[in-house]
């Protein structure tokens, strides 16, 4: 998940794999794969897939949250970070 600093809106999911099932309208909710978001949350919805490299999709995602219009956030630490980054290098 990546923002390219333009649309306070918009950010873009890449390296999809190709056989991954995704449509225009689909949500998107935080698996819990990642050592970044926790399961479950729900992201946005997927506004437009292309091929990025002939092999995987690039997603535009337009967020339910308007991150320009945001006044108080919470900044959630996640304990287990350092275990689960090690479990992924042994995989």
């Amino acid at each position: 998940l990546s923002w390219d600093g333009v649309r306070p809106d918009r950010v873009k999911v890449y390296d999809v794999p190709r056989h991954t099932e995704v449509a225009e309208g689909d949500t998107l909710i935080s698996s819990g794969y990642s050592a970044m978001f926790p399961y479950g949350i729900p992201v946005g919805t997927i506004s437009s897939i292309s091929l990025n490299d002939g092999i995987n999709y690039e997603l535009e995602i337009s967020l339910f949250e308007n991150f320009h219009s945001l006044r108080y956030v919470n900044v959630i630490g996640f304990q287990g970070q350092d275990e689960l980054a090690g479990l992924m290098e042994e995989m």
